[in-house]
């Protein structure tokens, strides 16, 4: 029997409108997030970098998703950065390293000309197997 595709929604994170699309679709233990954003201006940051505080923002939401989905920040196995500014990509791993631990996920970093907003300077998509992040002890 085919898992049935199931929407997740955490009261943390933004729903779209109807019709537009899924922040998050769990099927079966497969977990699937749509590029998340922060439209957080340079006035609304302090002392960090822009991309940084918005990818900070964006990794907090998708932790958001793993956890109302039933799993954790390890189970993600792949990550697609997009960013309009590469080489602000320092700041971006800066972040990530903040919410992953012991063996990354895999991650491609993409620098695009524009995201939906002007905003917006970094946007981050997500693929997890809920489980796949527990480690067995070896004896």
């Amino acid at each position: 029997m085919t898992p049935l595709k199931q929407r997740i929604i955490s009261p943390e994170v933004n729903e779209p409108s109807p019709g537009m699309f899924s922040n998050c679709l769990r099927i079966g233990d497969f977990v699937y997030i749509s590029g998340q954003t922060a439209a957080l201006r340079e006035k609304d940051v302090g002392e960090e970098s822009v991309e940084y505080a918005q990818a900070r923002t964006i990794f907090e939401k998708i932790q958001s998703l793993m956890s109302a989905a039933g799993g954790k920040m390890d189970d993600i196995a792949k990550l697609t950065i997009f960013l309009t500014d590469i080489s602000k990509r320092a700041d971006i791993w800066k972040a990530r390293k903040e919410f992953f631990s012991g063996d990354f996920p895999t991650c491609s970093m993409v620098q695009v000309s524009a995201l939906a907003s002007p905003d917006m300077r970094v946007e981050i998509e997500a693929w997890a197997h809920l489980g796949s992040g527990a480690r067995v002890e070896e004896g």
